[in-house]
């Protein structure tokens, strides 16, 4: 959480979008290189012959700057090597939230370089990226100065306007320099929504660095130790000899403390403390330190943490304020790289006061303000640099990342160096991802890479300008969401309070707002809190009020109220680190949060405003319950009615944190709060309102902690999503799904239902799109029940599945199971390899009454064609990402890809990308397969620089009809993709390989596209179908029943409609094949004549391939054997003009369009008759031949 807030979005690459000359100053000073000109793209063609860049590797300290490295903004990007990465700047800039209206502000950077230096050239490079130039400065001065401080070279430059080309400043002789500095006089460039800004790609100083003559001197680089028994620290040193190679011994004044062995490695024996001393004995030189050994070292989180967020100013690191932290009860102090703090001299007083009055400081290096730059042998080196100092307890990852996952690998390479220590991230608030789901899978993510190790951490500011104003759903939204999450992966959580406030955007609390803020963290199971502000900020762009230091360093009236909250959280502390938040319940108004149960076992009067926080102790099982007045104006005296099996709790003190028994008078309790007050009450041992039975027809699996042995956390998937309740994976949803494997892998889906439940039922979820539903389902897997997580027993098994078309429910006969898993025993085969994976897990005590699983979507029939129209208008549209629905009132929704306008569209989600090369994509399922010609694709607003068009008959395997590279979106004209050889496809894509920063930086990369239109005709391949027609013409009427002939007709001649049409879809055809094909095997033949059977008058039997009626009662008499006997033939065939046509029978049924032989005519039936003769010329028959 900056001190900048995110209400805006941030124009830097809007800035100074003028590309202008260079005006070059007068007297020389601005000089062409001697040699061939060289590169603006390469740094280092512009040093003299024998030179090298010695601000490489320098300290960057600026008086402003946006520490933003992920969008290419950084102080310490200024010396790094680099003009632009990505299409991103590379580079600093002051800070656009400053917003500074006067140009002539002045702006200053100080560059210390690592040693004394002979410098001959200074190189000042624009920004480099798609804007070049933009915000350099109008006049400015560069200076070196000497390592006394005296300044050696200084040249005053006006630049009246932005350069096209790096700007020289050679100097007329080398001068041995420590120090560079850029003093801004006048910001040049256009002034943005951002103000004025000062930006620059690189600062490069030619020379070469001074070689100092080696004299007699040891140092240890570490001030003190701090160790655990058992632990062990090798200490960095520094030993030079004015004659030779140094031989340096090392000693500890206490062997039974700490030993050290000659390698500068220190063992912690035992508590205590020693001075470890190395030694030159030679010169006699000699340098100690202070080792103090603890049983148990106390590291950021053992306790309750309440952190200072945005320290003192350099100028009052000083005993007073450490010692008003510790007296507030503020164990940890986070230091910023945006401060004037993160000089390493500053950060190891600040450590060395932190341990004085037991606080721990939160190191931020200025080194780590392009943290994404460096190594993982660098940060872990800059981390080791730190560790064992007293008073160290953790180091600054990251604010407000967009992508918190691009930090990943810094925050493992703190871990790897520093186990114990607290790595610091924070996340934006919810508003900023579009919603509290979207926050909670970009949190899920984070834990999914880096383990369930410190806090999941976010800043929100809910209290607005107006005076008792507060965004209660966003506040508890927030805070219900990430307490899922939480909870989910076993990870502590923590939290901003709102204790300054911003002119105009949200107020400076009172204490009663606070109070009310830390106890509804707390009761949301939070384990950090955190004050923005504690010192109050001073020179920065927004007008801040006072916090709880003043900028003198004096205490504000929120102090006193301040201390006196943080010591009761440290009295409720050892309880509260143990309690997980496993329900919380609103009563009265509610603001989206859950009701509290009918059932629940404590009630209040409905129109009290309370909140109740259940709480289970995970080491014991205890649960507790945590009771906020929900109001911070005002105080509430209510009524708790408590569960019958509940005589009496035990309310924990604020002051002391022991238990105090309270009897309940009949079951209830009368209770007082003051504004914002809470109360946390011991439920008696063994209570356990989980210990109901088992509900029915309930899914137990909803939003439990679930677990899985590999996940795909790469491609946006989690165990956490199997559980969520989503059952159809979305954007923000997809489930859970291996990495791509092996047939014959193994893998587990575990989930925690949080006590032992009554178990007969899973039903499994397929994860996937509309266009890829189904293809990960397990081929093989075992559903398998555990009651303690460690023994798992099969309870049913299924093999050889294939694809899903659908949800696959499994039963089993009860159990009782507080670990339900699916062991996959073997993968069904992908696209991409072979995987698992499914969108969702539900568990179910079904008593019969469960509901089936729910079905999916499935993509709407398209409509009749039109030759020559738009067959992607208005279908179904699959994206990669989205933005939440409030974007579709700025034009932003996949539909708007497909409806026919192009002033709107589909936009990836923002905030997702902060790098070019990322992989977004749009498709559009056409409902059915057409023979696609052409496909037009219209730019707007960040259209993707690399990109295919591809299309697929079955969403899994694709087919790339056009590439696309370096298109720069100026165009506004479709880009149109003929199709050389039509190809049958359903669906069409357009996915991206590389993408285009947005107009607002915060919203990092996008791909967004107008339309997306599609052309072809209906892929139609009638030879099933009509082959089907053939055999069922073929077929003689007479020696089938009427009923199922009637039947058959209708049937035959729908399909013939269908294979007439000019355009009909191939799932019409198929749809008529099979319907076809059915009533033909539904056709009831006649019996064939059997002698010994006594038939009756009309009867039909087949005789020797032709059907015969009884004209009267006959037994044993051959059909067709003499002109005189009992049995008639039927329909038989007659030779006509048009081929055989059955003769006409009375008895038999003829539809419209059946065709009879009779009186030397062929007939044709008009409509539905029977027993009527055909000649009658009003009747149903017309002649349409002879014979």
């Amino acid at each position: 959480m900056r001190l900048q807030r995110r209400t805006n979005a941030l124009g830097l690459f809007a800035a100074g979008l003028l590309s202008l000359t260079l005006a070059m100053p007068s007297g020389g000073a601005l000089a062409a290189p001697a040699s061939a000109p060289p590169d603006p793209t390469d740094i280092s063609s512009y040093a003299p012959d024998g030179t090298t860049d010695v601000a490489l590797g320098a300290r960057v300290t600026a008086s402003s700057s946006y520490e933003m490295a992920g969008e290419g903004w950084a102080a310490a990007k200024l010396i790094n090597g680099v003009l632009a990465a990505n299409g991103k700047p590379d580079g600093w800039s002051t800070n656009p939230y400053d917003k500074i209206t006067d140009p002539s502000k002045p702006a200053t950077v100080d560059i210390a370089l690592t040693g004394d230096a002979d410098v001959q050239r200074l190189v000042l490079f624009p920004r480099s990226d798609q804007t070049y130039g933009a915000s350099f400065p109008a006049a400015y001065t560069v200076s070196l100065t000497d390592s006394s401080g005296a300044t050696v070279f200084s040249q005053d430059l006006t630049q009246q306007q932005a350069p096209t080309m790096p700007v020289v400043v050679d100097l007329p002789q080398p001068v041995t320099a420590t120090a560079i500095r850029l003093a801004v006089t006048q910001r040049g460039g256009l002034s943005t929504g951002d103000g004025y800004l000062v930006q620059l790609s690189e600062i490069a100083a030619y020379g070469s660095p001074v070689v100092v003559p080696p004299v007699d001197s040891v140092s240890i680089d570490k001030p003190a130790l701090l160790l655990q028994v058992g632990s062990t620290s090798t200490l960095p040193y520094t030993a030079t000899a004015a004659n030779g190679t140094p031989v340096v011994q090392w000693m500890s004044s206490d062997e039974t403390v700490a030993t050290v062995d000659q390698s500068g490695q220190v063992t912690a024996v035992g508590a205590g403390t020693a001075q470890v001393t190395l030694a030159e004995p030679a010169s006699g030189k000699t340098a100690a330190i202070p080792v103090t050994v603890q049983d148990h070292v106390k590291r950021a989180g053992d306790d309750f943490m309440i952190t200072a967020f945005w320290p003192m100013t350099k100028d009052y690191v000083n005993d007073e304020q450490f010692a008003a932290l510790a007296d507030a009860g503020v164990n940890f102090l986070q230091v910023v790289p945006t401060s004037d703090l993160t000089d390493k001299s500053t950060q190891l007083k600040m450590a060395a006061l932190a341990a004085k009055y037991g606080v721990q400081i939160g190191i931020a290096d200025d080194r780590f303000g392009d943290l994404l730059s460096l190594s993982d042998d660098q940060i872990k080196a800059i981390v080791g640099e730190y560790k064992d100092i007293p008073g160290v307890g953790g180091f600054y990852v990251d604010d407000e990342p967009s992508d918190a996952t691009a930090y990943a690998r810094v925050y493992k390479d703190m871990k790897e160096a520093a186990p114990d220590y607290y790595a610091h991230l924070n996340f934006l608030p919810s508003g900023s991802y579009g919603s509290d789901q979207n926050e909670a899978n970009a949190m899920q993510k984070w834990v999914d890479l880096v383990g369930n190790d410190d806090y999941l951490m976010y800043d929100r500011y809910p209290f607005g300008w107006t005076a008792n104003s507060l965004d209660y759903q966003g506040f508890l939204g927030n805070l219900d969401a990430v307490r899922q999450v939480g909870l989910r992966n076993d990870v502590k959580t923590a939290t901003y309070i709102q204790s300054i406030g911003v002119t105009n955007g949200f107020r400076r609390t009172n204490a009663a707002e606070i109070r009310y803020e830390t106890n509804m963290a707390m009761a949301y199971g939070y384990k950090q809190l955190s004050y923005f502000t504690w010192f109050s900020p001073t020179n920065r762009g927004e007008d801040f009020t006072t916090a709880i230091i003043a900028p003198d360093g004096t205490k504000t009236d929120l102090y006193q109220p301040v201390q006196q909250l943080n010591s009761e959280i440290h009295a409720l502390g050892p309880t509260l680190m143990n309690l997980d938040a496993e329900d919380v319940y609103l009563n009265g108004t509610r603001y989206g949060q859950q009701a509290v149960p009918s059932d629940f076992f404590v009630q209040a009067p409905s129109s009290d405003n309370l909140t109740f926080s259940y709480l289970r102790d995970k080491t014991t099982g205890r649960n507790f319950l945590m009771v906020v007045n929900n109001s911070f104006p005002q105080a509430i005296d209510t009524h708790l009615s408590f569960d019958s099996a509940i005589g009496s709790v035990d309310e924990i003190s604020k002051q002391s944190g022991d238990a105090r028994s309270v009897p309940l008078t009949a079951h209830g309790l009368d209770l007082q709060l003051a504004k914002g007050d809470s109360v946390l009450y011991g439920l008696p041992t063994g209570y356990d309102y989980d210990k109901r039975p088992t509900p029915t027809d309930t899914n137990l699996a909803a939003n439990s902690y679930t677990s899985a042995d590999q996940v795909d956390s790469a491609g946006g998937w989690s165990a956490a999503q199997a559980t969520d309740g989503v059952r159809f994976g979305t954007t923000t949803s997809n489930g859970w799904t291996t990495p791509v494997s092996t047939a014959s892998s193994q893998a587990q889906l575990t989930v925690d239902l949080g006590r032992t439940e009554k178990v007969n039922r899973t039903d499994l979820y397929p994860a996937g799109t509309l266009m890829d539903y189904g293809a990960t389902f397990p081929r093989d897997f075992q559903i398998q029940t555990s009651t303690d997580g460690t023994s798992f027993t099969p309870v049913a098994e299924v093999t050889g599945h294939a694809r899903a078309t659908g949800p696959l429910s499994v039963t089993f006969n009860a159990v009782g199971a507080r670990y339900i898993r699916v062991q996959v025993l073997s993968m069904n085969q992908t696209a991409q390899g072979f995987r698992a994976g499914l969108a969702e897990l539900e568990v179910y005590n079904d008593d019969g009454k469960t509901p089936a699983p729910q079905k999916p979507t499935t993509i709407p029939a398209p409509p009749a064609y039109t030759a020559g129209a738009n067959v992607a208008l208005n279908k179904t549209v699959i994206v990669s990402s989205t933005t939440p629905s409030s974007y579709e009132q700025w034009g932003w929704a996949p539909r708007f890809l497909v409806n026919g306008s192009t002033s709107d569209g589909w936009t990836s989600n923002v905030g997702m990308h902060s790098g070019t090369n990322a992989v977004e994509w749009a498709a559009v399922a056409l409902g059915a397969p057409f023979d696609v010609d052409d496909v037009k694709v219209y730019p707007i607003g960040s259209f993707a620089v690399d990109y295919k068009v591809q299309t697929s008959a079955n969403g899994v395997d694709w087919t790339t009809i056009a590439s696309v590279t370096g298109d720069d979106g100026s165009a506004t004209s479709p880009r149109d993709f003929p199709v050389g050889s039509p190809a049958s496809a359903s669906y069409v894509r357009v996915i991206s390989s590389k993408l285009k920063t947005a107009g607002s930086a915060q919203d990092g990369t996008l791909m967004q596209i107008g339309e997306l239109q599609v052309f072809g005709a209906p892929s139609a391949d009638r030879a099933g179908l009509e082959g089907v027609i053939a055999q069922a013409e073929a077929l003689p009427e007479s020696h089938y029943t009427l009923d199922s002939w009637g039947t058959f007709s209708d049937e035959l001649a729908s399909a013939r409609a269908v294979d007439a049409a000019q355009y009909p879809y191939q799932y019409q055809l198929d749809a008529a094949q099979a319907r076809l094909t059915a009533a033909i095997a539904a056709l009831v033949p006649y019996p064939t004549w059997d002698s010994a059977t006594v038939y009756q008058a009309g009867a039909i039997v087949l005789y020797k391939g032709n059907a015969f009626t009884a004209l009267w009662y006959t037994q044993n008499q051959v059909p067709g054997d003499s002109p005189w006997s009992a049995w008639e033939q039927i329909g038989e065939p007659v030779a006509t003009s048009q081929g055989p046509v059955a003769a006409w029978t009375a008895s038999w049924v003829y539809y419209e369009g059946d065709k009879v032989a009779f009186a030397g005519h062929v007939w044709q039936a008009k409509w539905w008759s029977r027993n009527e003769q055909p000649g009658d010329s009003n009747g149903p028959w017309k002649v349409v031949g002879t014979y």
